[in-house]
């Protein structure tokens, strides 16, 4: 009973840290860098409220690897253009220029 008990506390544990990703707050976009090391770096209003643990807490990078990479680099255009705040989340740390900086998985698009 107490091996499958630690098993259980193990396995939560370990599904928690490789599928959590944290909030960067509504903030509106300042600035967004194409980067000749291949990153698109996205500069937000103030400090961004995540917490992931990489070298840099800002820019967050847009992954290129993404999905739907072109939808949120649409999207973060539009929100620049108009002024628009974004909400999201990051999750990990993506390395340039032997730095790390927060990978965006998800993005929100208020008024």
């Amino acid at each position: 009973m107490k091996f499958k008990f630690s098993m259980v506390i193990l396995v939560v544990l370990f599904s928690q840290n490789s599928f959590s990703s944290s909030s960067f707050g509504s903030k509106a976009i300042e600035k967004i860098m194409i980067h000749d090391s291949g990153t698109i770096r996205i500069f937000l209003e103030g400090t961004p409220a995540h917490t992931e643990n990489c070298d840099n807490k800002t820019p967050l990078i847009l992954d290129e690897n993404n999905k739907f990479f072109k939808e949120m680099y649409s999207g973060l255009l539009a929100a620049l253009k108009t002024k628009s705040k974004i909400t999201g989340y990051v999750s990990g740390c993506i390395t340039s220029w032997d730095k790390t900086f927060p990978r965006i998985v998800r993005l929100d698009f208020n008024e």
